[in-house]
């Protein structure tokens, strides 16, 4: 993995292929840094969040870790030991601490709620972020299943590729 920089200070995330032949732009992302991987998947955070990728523009998304203080939003020095995420990072009231926080199951191409099923739901999801800038919020990055910064056609047809009708 290799990070680079365009003309309007957006970072992109890129890997070579098997061969080391070709560069895959993975995403392009507002504040990348903090990439460490455990082996398998890369994380990192970017756009006040913690992302993972698997080595493919689809499988880059927002890790989905349990947050319900917002303070992945201020995540440093990630640190993946089993199936836990261990970061640095402030609450707003205490200061700098050490949190964990256990890593989600992978979610499909297409997942943009993150529930593990590809459905109505996400196309919702999808519908309301068409045409946005994928790195402007976190909506709109769920929904920009191909990390390509614009959530467009592309994400629409990763989406209906893994749609399941009967969830």
């Amino acid at each position: 993995y290799y990070v680079g920089e365009n003309s309007r200070g957006k970072r992109s995330l890129w890997t070579m292929d098997g061969a080391m032949s070709e560069s895959i732009r993975l995403g392009v992302f507002s504040g990348l840094a903090n990439l460490t991987t455990d082996g398998e998947r890369l994380y990192f955070t970017a756009e006040h969040t913690i992302w993972e990728s698997d080595g493919t523009s689809a499988g880059t998304r927002p890790a989905g870790l349990v947050d319900s203080e917002g303070i992945n939003a201020t995540a440093d020095h990630l640190q993946v030991i089993g199936r836990d995420m261990y970061f640095a990072a402030s609450d707003g009231i205490h200061g700098i601490e050490l949190f964990s926080t256990p890593l989600q199951l992978p979610s499909s191409p297409g997942d943009a709620n993150g529930d593990g099923v590809v459905n109505f739901a996400d196309f919702l999801a999808l519908s309301a972020n068409f045409g946005a800038d994928g790195t402007a919020d976190e909506s709109a990055a769920m929904a920009d299943f191909d990390r390509s910064g614009i959530v467009d056609f592309a994400d629409f047809l990763l989406l209906t590729n893994n749609f399941d009708p009967g969830s």
